[in-house]
């Protein structure tokens, strides 16, 4: 198998990892601002401001995974793009 081929396949199964683990980090913050929710009706500010700053670092942490997804994008459409030539 050539270079170039290797190097578009491990980037497939590098794109579907970091898109698993953005797609897990987006349903804990969902978790987390569920359970922001609740501390509110449960009237219990303070375990609503942990679970605000939970959701706030997962969030992030999703965001920086979609981040480095864009940029793996990019570089498939590019390796896709050479091996079609």
């Amino acid at each position: 198998m050539n270079k170039l081929k290797q190097a578009y396949l491990q980037l497939a199964v590098e794109r579907d990892r970091t898109r698993r683990q953005a797609q897990r980090y987006a349903a804990e913050s969902q978790r987390w601002l569920e359970r922001i929710a609740l501390a509110k009706r449960c009237d219990e500010p303070d375990l609503a401001r942990q679970a605000r700053e939970r959701a706030l670092q997962t969030a992030h942490a999703e965001i920086q995974l979609r981040a480095e997804l864009a940029r793996q994008d990019v570089l498939f459409a590019q390796l896709a793009a050479s091996l079609q030539a």
